[in-house]
Formats: C-alpha cells, sequence, structure tokens
C-alpha cells in the first residue's frame, strides 16, 4: 500500500490526522478496472449510519480529516477509497480515459463496505465525487443509499467551451498541464499544505482526464430523469466548477433535488476557513440526521 514517503500506516495516518480516539481505523486493499487500490474505515464502536465519502480530482482520503472527525463525533462510521490515479491507489496520477473506471471502483468498494459495515449508508461526494455519484446513480440505481450529499458537484469546471479547444490544440503535443492552486479555499494553511508538503498530490491535469469529462458530461446529459432525493452544497464563492450551470443542470436531471448555499465560500471547503466549513459541515450532519 506504501509509497516511499510513508513507513507505515500509522505513519501516514499521523501526517494526515487521521488517529482518532476510540475509533478503529484500518485499510485494506482491493482491486477495480485492473487498479489496486486503498480503502479506509473509520468505525466507532457504535454508530448510528455509515458515510461514504468520494474526493474530488487530484486530492485523496488524507484531506478529509476534519469532515471525517466531524462525522465521527456525530456518531457515523466513515469509509471511503483513493480513486485511481490518486493518493495511496495504483493507477497513472491522475489520468483516466473514461469516468467509468471510477464508478466502477466505486461500485467494487460498496460491496466490499457492506460486509464490513452496517447501514443505512450515506454517500457524499465532492466536486469529481459528486460526477462520480452521479453517474453511479444514473447507471447503477441509487438503491444503495439512504441519503446522498452532493458537494459543490462538478458537472462542467470554469472556461468549459475554451478548455474544449485548448484540449484539441494541445493534446497531441502535451500529456498535462501545471495545476494551479489559486482560489480553492481561503485557508492559506492549508493551500500551503498542499503545494508544498502534501506527498500525495497530483501537481499536473492530465489532459486525458479532462477529455474523458467532456465525454462523460455529454453521457449523462442523455440518462433519464432520476426521482432520487438529492442534497446539494455549493459555495458561492466557488470558481472551479461553473456551479450556476452545473445546479440548473442537476435541478433538471435530479428533479427531487434541495440546493443550499454557503455564501463566499470557496471549492474546497471540506478546507475551507472555519467559518465556511463549519457551515458545510452543519448542513451535511443536518441532512443526514433528517427522518
Amino acid at each position: 500500500m506504501f509509497n516511499k514517503n510513508f513507513k507505515t500506516f500509522e505513519e501516514y495516518s499521523q501526517i494526515y490526522g487521521l488517529t482518532f480516539d476510540g475509533i478503529e481505523h484500518r485499510s485494506f486493499d482491493f482491486s477495480a478496472g485492473g487498479n489496486k487500490l486503498v480503502g479506509q474505515v473509520f468505525q466507532p464502536k457504535e454508530y448510528r449510519a455509515t458515510v461514504i465519502i468520494v474526493h474530488g480530482y487530484l486530492v485523496h482520503c488524507g484531506t478529509f480529516g476534519k469532515f471525517i472527525k466531524y462525522m465521527l463525533d456525530n456518531h457515523m462510521a466513515v469509509a471511503m477509497f483513493d480513486l485511481p490515479g490518486h493518493g495511496l491507489s495504483g493507477g497513472d496520477r491522475g489520468v483516466t480515459s473514461d469516468f467509468s473506471q471510477y464508478t466502477i471502483a466505486l461500485d467494487e468498494f460498496l460491496s466490499i463496505i457492506k460486509e464490513k459495515l452496517h447501514g443505512p449508508f450515506h454517500i457524499v461526494g465532492h466536486s469529481t465525487g459528486g460526477a462520480i455519484v452521479m453517474d453511479y446513480i444514473t447507471g447503477f440505481g441509487s438503491g444503495d443509499f439512504d441519503k446522498v450529499v452532493l458537494a459543490a458537484p462538478l458537472v462542467r469546471f470554469k472556461l468549459w467551451h475554451l478548455s474544449k479547444i485548448g484540449c484539441a490544440i494541445y493534446m497531441p503535443f502535451m500529456k498535462h498541464i501545471f495545476r494551479l492552486f489559486r482560489n480553492i479555499s481561503s485557508d492559506a494553511q492549508y493551500v500551503d499544505f498542499l503545494k508544498h508538503r502534501d506527498h500525495l498530490q497530483v501537481k499536473s491535469i492530465s489532459l486525458r482526464w479532462v477529455r474523458a469529462i467532456f465525454k462523460w458530461e455529454k453521457k449523462i446529459s442523455k440518462m433519464p430523469v432520476v426521482n432520487k432525493p438529492v442534497f446539494v452544497v455549493q459555495g458561492t464563492n466557488d470558481t472551479t466548477v461553473a456551479w450556476k450551470y452545473n445546479l440548473k443542470f442537476i435541478l433538471a436531471k435530479f428533479k427531487n433535488a434541495d440546493i443550499e448555499f454557503v455564501e463566499n465560500a470557496q471549492h474546497e471547503f471540506f478546507n475551507e476557513a472555519k467559518q465556511y466549513r463549519d457551515a458545510v459541515f452543519e448542513l451535511i450532519r443536518d441532512y443526514l440526521y433528517k427522518d
């Protein structure tokens, strides 16, 4: 499981703040789509439900320590895995040719988690994780989940049409473009950690991934309308995704969607400044607790 940056799972857990008193934290390997992936479970002795977290593009499980702790403090077990090409999982860093690779991985992960933890099972997808959750629901169905949360979900990103032109021009000559960290969070310490001290961060954007998201957006737009209720949380200062377009798309595709805004929150709001982060966490908790 470990790359050259970590000697043990305990060292990894300490670096990313994933050690919690009274919580059984364990990892496991599994395979999906030809990749060896790594999942993690955070299990209290007693819990009311299990929350499955699907992270976004270029990040990994280790960046969700604050939210994991909040869910544990609110009597939830937590399970998540590093997507192919991310974090501790195998695969080319940040690369995919088809989004179905992620959805197949989620399906395999769910089959394992159902044997390790009890339900009801809720799912929270952030950014690209939100796109993966939507892809799963429209393709595999929503019966696995009691509650569905889409956090700053990706359908289209900013400069969508310009990026299509750029991708067509540059893809024959280059495979990646340099990743910028501007305007993702107002927590300066978090951004500094991502840029300089997080060895699991993917530091470039794959043009194959960009082409794959264009292909996925075209596919999901043709999928039938979904009746499953979904809860969407969106920051109004998000300059990563084209959130105004995305929310219109989600309202049309998921006819029982409920949307809440967090004023002035940026895209990485699981690692935003405390005032925004707390607002996001409380909205998600209240939704998951709702009968």
